[in-house]
């Protein structure tokens, strides 16, 4: 595994007497391997999850991603209340699927605005929008991209919404209520409506119970999929997924002092939701070094997702503090998605690469007078499955990852951290084929300016 990610960006914020005007931007280099174990896919009957290839290149991927965002906002307090965002990112690929062809470059353009006023002191009205541009530089023959733009989702398009909405408040509540239209030109074509509803109750002091309702279009630019998956196949754009209905009900309170306990549940439909399956791949073809030993394709589904969950904080002073948070999610597949001609079989249909639980625990203890500190943080997930086209699926092992870091503040301006991961030597895969690292050290600078 070769991972060299590199950041460097700045935040701007200035208060106004009646508006606050906000700026920041971030450039990242990322360098890494695609160091997936290989599958020789020709030959089924002897796939081997470890095989090893001499031939596979051992050329660095490179992403460069540039984001700028920028906005102003009025006091909260107004009577008529704006906000204005206007953002652009990029992201480029040096390679493609082979070492001597190209990546895409994708350039995304966004805006959004949200208008309230006040009726009276218990209710307003509001409207928001937002408008996506979204165009790729792929260096496929033209022919390509028609016979295979559906599949990989090569095409450029805009997305828009408007979201009114009317808020509510008593004397121990608050509601918004409002829907959200959406819409896609170009590309795949999608059209759907979802709710825009919160719901707040205080029926005693520190006790909340609450309800929100929403969905929408989730937006799966090749930027943003690269903090959730580096591996997938240069060749694909990942299609953004729609939820009908994104519902979650709970309730948050403090028993005693310095703790706050939520308790919540939760339902979701999701349609063209992307799951990840590891793909066999040839590490040469024609004489050519593959990049990726194994890439990772998304299967695209209809689905429904059940969850239910717990949080735990505590703080004491700005000594010592306690983060745990637990979620048991069950994911209901019903079908294949038709947003694409799903050619090949999948043998069966799962929450590839979904856990079934996931568990978060942060202990956290800033040493008085001096200023370092340090945190202990254990991440969870198991009940994970990946699809093997021999036995139709196969359990992965359950991830139990404990890290422990110490940061040094030297002054406003300058920190310096070391992290040590996998303290338990566990060996596990992050995705099908891709070992988690054993033990490692991560040294890092924190420059603020």
């Amino acid at each position: 595994m070769k991972i060299n990610d590199n950041l460097l960006g700045f935040d701007y914020n200035h208060a106004f007497e009646k508006a606050r005007l906000f700026a920041d931007a971030q450039y990242t280099y990322s360098g890494f391997n695609y160091y997936g174990l290989p599958v020789l896919y020709l030959y089924p009957d002897n796939l081997v999850h470890d095989y090893p290839s001499m031939e596979q290149s051992d050329q660095n991927q490179v992403n460069n991603l540039f984001r700028i965002h920028s906005g102003i906002a009025s006091e909260d307090n107004d009577e008529i209340t704006y906000k204005v965002n206007l953002a652009y990112t990029l992201f480029k690929q040096k390679y493609g699927d082979f070492e001597d062809s190209k990546g895409r470059t994708e350039n995304r353009l966004m805006a959004d605005v949200n208008l309230h006023a006040h009726f009276n002191s218990t209710a307003g009205i509001g409207i928001g929008g937002s408008v996506k541009n979204y165009s790729y530089t792929v260096p496929f023959d033209q022919t390509i991209i028609d016979n295979l733009g559906t599949i990989l989702g090569n095409r450029d398009y805009t997305t828009f919404s408007v979201n009114p909405y009317f808020t509510l408040e008593g004397d121990n509540w608050n509601a918004r209520l409002g829907a959200g239209a959406n819409a896609q030109v170009g590309g795949i074509k999608k059209f759907m409506v979802a709710p825009d509803v919160r719901f707040n109750w205080y029926p005693a002091e520190q006790f909340l119970v609450y309800l929100l309702a929403e969905g929408g279009i989730k937006d799966n630019s090749n930027y943003n999929l690269y903090y959730e998956n580096r591996y997938i196949n240069p060749k694909y754009r990942v299609y953004d997924s729609k939820s009908p209905l994104d519902g979650t009900a709970g309730i948050d309170f403090s028993p005693a002092s310095n703790w706050n306990i939520g308790l919540f549940t939760g339902y979701q439909f999701v349609k063209d939701e992307h799951l990840y399956i590891s793909n066999g791949s040839l590490p040469i073809y024609l004489g050519i070094p593959f990049l990726m030993g194994k890439d990772i394709i998304p299967q695209y589904v209809n689905a429904e997702k059940f969850k239910l969950g717990g949080t735990i904080n505590y703080a004491y002073q700005d000594i010592f503090d306690l983060g745990l948070k637990v979620t048991y999610n069950h994911w209901n597949v019903n079908e294949l998605s038709n947003i694409v001609d799903h050619s090949e079989p999948f043998y069966k249909l799962k929450a590839w690469n979904k856990p079934v639980f996931t568990g978060d625990l942060n202990l956290g203890y800033k040493i008085p007078v001096v200023p370092f500190r340090l945190d202990l943080i254990y991440h969870l997930e198991t009940g994970r499955k990946n699809l093997n086209i021999n036995t139709g699926d196969e359990s992965m092992k359950d991830i139990h990852d404990v890290s422990f870091a110490g940061t040094y503040t030297i002054n406003e301006t300058l920190s310096v951290f070391a992290k040590a991961n996998n303290l338990l030597f566990q060996k596990y895969d992050l995705w099908y084929g891709y070992p988690a690292q054993n033990f490692n050290l991560m040294l890092g600078i924190n420059i603020k300016f």
